[in-house]
């Protein structure tokens, strides 16, 4: 930029009603390092920032002395130490820069090395509980059952205990272990009561939604065959007994006088809880009466009705397009940022989207976006400056007419299911053991463009599949292995004259479009 220029972005960011804001949280921050700290060498300080706080700073030194620092603060302002307050500043606090030489080092006696040694502790339950396969009851049950040495590895892995043991001098660290042990009590109580108040709160907070889904009729269940208890299961609880509570425990409940209910068949035995809260969210979303408390959905929603098939078939037509025109809301904003790395046109916007099984019209109020694996009426409108960007296309209708070449060919391949999707979304996360089983065991192969399975094959997918086809031994293991080739070769788009009986509908979709000359599903 020239000098003016420059001088217009500086005085814009001197105007800015966010600097304050900016200020005041760079005041806190600092501050509370400074009172973590008995001394600290100025040398060290740029380096203490970052790792305690994640603040990037510059020393201000003439002539090898150190005048104070510069922070680069992560919103894009730049402040001079000066700028925030006169208790930051290094020269009025020689109480900890003013010990010459002495090692940077962190005050065990202070209230902030206690507020962070309880915090690790904190955090290590939370982990534990988090990071289990399948956590055995709730958190509070946790952890009840939970000494110092069963979360110690959770600790001593931690970000903070690294930090803190490494500005402790070596005849000292001793004294992390033994603050360890002395505030370990006093944190599990009162993480153990707060956690039994939460529970006991969203347990009767599910209740009243149930109330409410049932009166608002969203979904055709009732008592009859126990069709109920779907709803139930998609909100995390069971009915036994006449009462409610969650489905791994029976620590908390209420009343609910059902008599004897039947057990629909085919009832999911596990579902994971990060479906269950998204289902609790698109709930909240659907009986809420204004727009202002709803929580955000994200790209979760769209394959609820994958994991609760029997409960979503059973949703009443207008709340379902509802759900769906959410779903396909939240789900575009996240493909877009996950296309975003790839795309380099907006042709390529389109076709990426198809390639999932999603597909574009043009209105008279703008563009929308519909799938396959929704109700064709079902859509979402985009935003207006999406809409600009797609225009600009040149030859706009013969790119949004050649859609249904991609779509059509979705369908008759049987990927208009939601399978497909999933196991796509799962490439894109860098889940690629599970997406290997997918394409060797299940079957399913994934709705995604070329380019990027090509990027995921290269990024560890490809090692995946091979591994889970050596893992057999004899011939289950000439099985998979064949599996595992054709597998490959069907995402790279290979195929030899041995390979040609092989179905590979995934090569198909990605790379011979125009083989398809159905015209099943028109736009």
């Amino acid at each position: 930029m020239s000098g003016p220029k420059l001088q217009k972005v500086f005085d814009a960011n001197s105007k800015s009603k966010l600097i304050p804001m900016h200020r005041k949280r760079l005041l806190n921050q600092i501050g509370t390092t400074y009172g973590l700290f008995k001394a600290i060498r100025p040398e060290d300080l740029a380096e203490t920032l970052k790792e305690y706080q994640n603040i990037d700073i510059k020393l201000d030194e003439k002539h090898d002395t150190i005048l104070g620092y510069t922070i680069y603060d992560k919103s894009g302002f730049t402040f001079m130490e000066r700028e925030l307050g006169q208790s930051i500043r290094m020269e009025q606090r020689p109480d900890i820069f003013g010990n010459g030489d002495t090692p940077t080092e962190i005050d065990i006696d202070s209230k902030q090395f206690k507020l962070e040694i309880q915090k690790l502790i904190k955090e290590a339950f939370y982990t534990s509980y988090l990071k289990s396969i399948k956590p055995d009851g709730l958190l509070s049950e946790n952890i009840a059952t939970k000494n110092l040495i069963d979360i110690f590895p959770q600790i001593i892995s931690s970000k903070t205990h690294i930090f803190l043991e490494n500005y402790l001098p070596k005849d000292r660290k001793k004294l992390l272990s033994e603050a360890l042990k002395r505030e370990f009590p006093a944190v599990k109580e009162r993480l153990y009561r707060l956690e039994t108040k939460k529970e006991k709160e969203i347990l009767e907070s599910k209740f009243r939604l149930i109330g409410e889904v049932l009166e608002k009729g969203i979904f055709d269940v009732g008592m009859e065959k126990g069709s109920v208890r779907l709803l139930f299961q998609s909100l995390g609880l069971k009915y036994h007994d006449n009462r409610l509570s969650f489905t791994d425990s029976k620590r908390h409940t209420v009343p609910l006088v059902l008599g004897h209910l039947p057990i629909p068949n085919a009832m999911e035995e596990y579902v994971f809880t990060g479906f269950v809260r998204q289902n609790h969210s698109v709930l909240k979303v659907l009986t809420a009466k204004g727009a202002d408390n709803c929580p955000k959905l994200n790209a979760y929603a769209i394959f609820l009705p994958m994991i609760f098939p029997k409960l979503y078939a059973a949703m009443e037509l207008g709340f379902r397009r509802q759900f769906e025109k959410a779903a396909l809301s939240t789900y575009l904003k996240y493909a877009e940022q996950m296309h975003a790395p790839y795309e380099k046109s907006p042709k390529d916007y389109i076709a990426f989207f198809n390639a999932k099984g999603f597909y574009f019209e043009r209105t008279e109020k703008g563009f929308e976006i519909k799938s396959i694996f929704t109700d064709h009426k079902a859509s979402c409108k985009l935003p207006k400056r999406t809409g600009l960007y797609l225009n600009s296309v040149t030859d706009l209708n013969k790119t949004l007419m050649g859609q249904r070449i991609v779509i059509n060919a979705l369908v008759k391949d049987g990927k208009n299911n939601l399978k497909n999707l999933w196991a796509g979304h799962l490439m894109e996360r860098g889940m690629y053991d599970r997406v290997a089983f997918m394409l060797t065991e299940e079957k399913v192969y994934p709705n995604l463009h070329r380019e990027m399975v090509q990027h995921h094959m290269e990024k560890g997918l490809r090692k995946s599949i091979i591994e889970i086809s050596e893992h057999k031994t004899g011939f289950r293991q000439n099985r998979m292995l064949r599996k595992g080739v054709y597998a490959i070769s069907a995402l790279l788009g290979n195929r030899g004259k041995e390979q040609e009986e092989v179905y590979n509908g995934f090569k198909d979709e990605l790379t011979d479009w125009s083989k398809y000359k159905s015209r099943g599903l028109s736009m």
